[in-house]
């Protein structure tokens, strides 16, 4: 089954980068803006990371020189997904594949297999009108995800007096805010939701009827 994990799970590991900036000076300040985008998609299908980030540095004098104002700003937002799909199939345990088992039919569409029951058991509780209670590693890599927002924020300042030439005054300060955000997203086809319907169903012992 190599094959078809190369295929179906795995892919080339990339790395793309873009920048930008500006470069400007004048008589009495400066300034310089740059602008970057780094995305990185790993081995593992349905998994990337993307970060977003700004700088800005602005200098400005006045008074002829004898006051400085600097302002540095900083700005980056990182979006990463991961789906962990592929590499538990590649790893020991419940859901890893066993050497022969397979993850398409010879007509392409996926093969499902019973991780908690024998297929048999698995199979007489889909009759009664439970969920399909199988597990297959490309589906999963549409279903189960997890998200991770980072939005990083840094503002710095420092001004710079010299009313004489053998006396100079410094006053800084910066501000700096950080937040995470982590959304796991089970959809309802993936194996986690449909396990804990089926975990929360059972059979009217009066009407034969499932009882959600």
């Amino acid at each position: 089954n190599s094959g078809q994990i190369r295929k179906y799970l795995l892919q080339d590991a990339t790395t793309q980068q873009h920048n930008l900036s500006f470069l400007g000076n004048q008589p009495y300040g400066s300034y310089y803006i740059s602008g970057n985008f780094t995305g990185n998609n790993p081995v593992f299908k349905s998994n990337y990371a993307k970060v977003y980030a700004v700088t800005a540095n602005l200098t400005n004098e006045f008074f002829n020189k004898k006051l400085t104002v600097s302002m540095g700003v900083n700005q980056s937002f990182t979006k990463t997904k991961v789906n962990n799909a592929a590499l538990t199939a590649i790893s020991a345990g419940s859901t890893g594949l066993r050497p022969y088992d397979m993850l398409v039919d010879d007509n392409g569409e996926s093969i499902s297999r019973s991780i908690i029951f024998t297929p048999s058991v698995t199979q007489s509780y889909v009759d009664k009108g439970y969920l399909p209670w199988g597990y297959n590693s490309i589906d999963e890599l549409n279903y189960s995800n997890t998200f991770y927002n980072k939005n990083s924020s840094r503002v710095n300042a420092i001004v710079t007096a010299k009313p004489v030439d053998w006396l100079s005054i410094d006053l800084s300060g910066m501000y700096q805010k950080s937040t995470n955000n982590r959304k796991q997203l089970d959809e309802e086809d993936s194996y986690a939701a449909r396990t804990i319907i089926n975990v929360g169903t059972s059979v009217s012992s009066t009407t034969g009827a499932l009882v959600y």
